[in-house]
């Protein structure tokens, strides 16, 4: 089994290492019902503290797009795809339809 927990604060990774598996964030404009919404220089940093203390990095991109919002979306996923981000956790189908068309797996 593995355990995924929200992301409080950017010092509880190290904490989260010794019983965690997966940090799970959200991204400011892209989740809705996280924790906290990270920037994208946040979750920068959250992913080296991730590599560092081996654990997976999981982001929310949960919210409902509208069709003005897919260059914002598909913006955020091209962020994501350069961190290398484990896990997006959606709720919107465009999210899957997006990463997708920029071969996210």
């Amino acid at each position: 089994m593995k355990y995924i927990v929200p992301l409080f604060n950017l010092n509880d990774c190290e904490k989260y290492s010794k019983k965690a598996d997966t940090i799970l964030c959200g991204m400011k404009n892209c989740s809705v019902r996280c924790v906290r919404d990270y920037t994208q220089a946040e979750l920068s940093e959250i992913a080296q503290l991730c590599q560092k203390y081996d654990l997976e990095m999981a982001v929310a991109v949960n919210r409902f797009f509208l069709e003005e919002d897919l260059p914002l979306l598909k913006e955020a996923l091209a962020f994501l795809k350069g961190l290398n981000v484990s896990r997006i956790y959606y709720s919107d189908e465009s999210v899957l339809w997006c990463a997708m068309q920029l071969e996210l797996h």
